[in-house]
């Protein structure tokens, strides 16, 4: 109810100032049209009087003034002339209907509007019968006719006018500028609101603005900010309960089966693959656990830096992962200098367990060269076996997802490329 209130105040506001703009318009228009009515109605006066003197003239020298070469009665701005014909010729746009000329009334005849500053072109004919011939007196406004002061007399008319109106401009501009002003401050008040929230800190309450729309956008950003910082706590909630509990199933399994292989130390090679094959999911699960709890843990709070030794990280990783290589011909190789990039060392660690991690579980038979330069790190496994199901995109689990998790959170770039027998992969930073 409180929107629609203000939703009608504007367009209120808004159809009054086109009212006003409309208004003014029209009041222009009135004085305009008013001015004219006052100059022909003055110069009616004279032409019924000049109208009067020049039948008195051809009443008293007909000869004069009517015949083969009469003296004209007047001028060409004022002139009484005989018949609907003569008049045509000096007054052309006269309407074609002569009973549309009253007798013995002055009327008014437009030609063309010359805009608000000037005199339009119009005349005023004033019929009368003389001796059962029809007569016509007018007076022409015209530029090459008028007088010079006639202008500056519409203008003085049109000045108060003129001015109320650049004073009522003058002033919504003002208003508007105000409004504007006031806007700009609280959008500006609301933007730095918006700007200090964060999942980590308390949802503050949004500001109290002075212009009453933008408080319903301000709580539904706040609403919607707390809706999804519940649903993240959620995630968060699930991903760290789950992974606890996992870490208690996995240390259990891990725990039996070491005892089960130091129980069954005589098994037979084939045999002891499976066990071997048991164990390496068992450590594959408990891998993939701890980091989701890391990734859990340090998406709830901001990240440090510090420099971190590639070389010796991947020495680590591929230690780590040495047994996955057993009974398998697979070599690699490290090409390189080594570099030092600024950056969160355990993330950066897991990350790179499992880029390598996947390499070696993905090749079979073949060679594993991981390179390093100033600026990225590739790694590039080529498996000979030509085994399409190894090096297919489900084949790199979510270990490759957990990547791209860290790899956002650190701010590096990450590429991915499938090959014919293997996988391209490179970080950037």
């Amino acid at each position: 109810m409180h929107t629609l209130s203000k939703s009608y105040r504007y367009h209120l506001t808004l159809w009054v100032a086109l009212l006003g703009a409309l208004l003014v318009c029209l009041f222009i228009g009135f004085k305009f049209v008013h001015f004219h009515f006052q100059l022909a109605q003055q110069q009616a006066v004279q032409l019924s009087e000049f109208t009067r003197r020049s039948i008195t003239r051809l009443e008293a020298n007909p000869n004069k003034f009517i015949g083969d070469n009469p003296v004209k009665l007047g001028n060409r701005k004022m002139q009484l002339v005989a018949g609907y014909d003569q008049l045509k010729q000096y007054v052309p746009y006269i309407p074609e209907q002569l009973t549309k000329l009253e007798k013995n009334k002055v009327s008014m005849v437009l030609d063309s509007f010359n805009g608000l500053f000037a005199i339009a072109n119009f005349s005023i004919v004033y019929p009368v019968v003389f001796q059962g011939q029809d007569y016509f007196a007018f007076f022409r406004y015209k530029p090459d006719f008028n007088d010079e002061h006639l202008e500056a007399e519409l203008a003085q008319s049109l000045q108060p006018v003129i001015f109320t109106s650049a004073f009522i401009i003058a002033l919504l501009f003002f208003v508007q500028l105000i409004y504007t002003y006031k806007m700009d401050n609280n959008v500006r008040e609301l933007a730095d609101w918006a700007q200090n929230l964060s999942m980590k800190n308390q949802p503050q309450a949004p500001p109290q603005m002075r212009v009453q729309g933008l408080n319903p956008l301000a709580t539904m950003v706040n609403n919607s900010l707390q809706a999804f910082n519940t649903v993240l706590e959620k995630e968060h909630s699930f991903a760290r309960f789950t992974s606890h509990e996992l870490r208690t199933q996995v240390a259990i399994l891990s725990a039996n089966m070491e005892i089960l292989d130091a129980i069954m130390a005589d098994l037979r090679p084939s045999e002891r693959k499976v066990l071997f094959r048991m164990e390496q999911v068992v450590s594959d699960m408990k891998y993939q656990t701890e980091a989701l709890l890391w990734i859990s843990k340090q998406a709830e709070k901001d990240i440090e830096f510090s420099d971190c030794q590639l070389r010796k990280m991947i020495d680590k990783s591929v230690t780590d992962n040495q047994p996955l290589l057993l009974d398998k011909p697979v070599s690699i190789e490290i090409v390189g200098a080594d570099q030092v990039i600024s950056s969160h060392p355990t993330l950066l660690q897991i990350a790179l367990n499992n880029l390598i991690r996947n390499a070696v579980q993905n090749t079979h038979q073949g060679k594993i060269v991981i390179s390093l330069d100033n600026h990225s790190l590739t790694i590039l496994n080529q498996d000979m076996t030509q085994d399409e199901q190894a090096n297919s995109t489900e084949g790199f689990g979510i270990g490759l997802v957990i990547v791209e998790k860290i790899v956002e959170r650190l701010k590096l770039s990450y590429q991915v490329e499938p090959l014919n027998n293997g996988r391209w992969v490179k970080l950037v930073w």
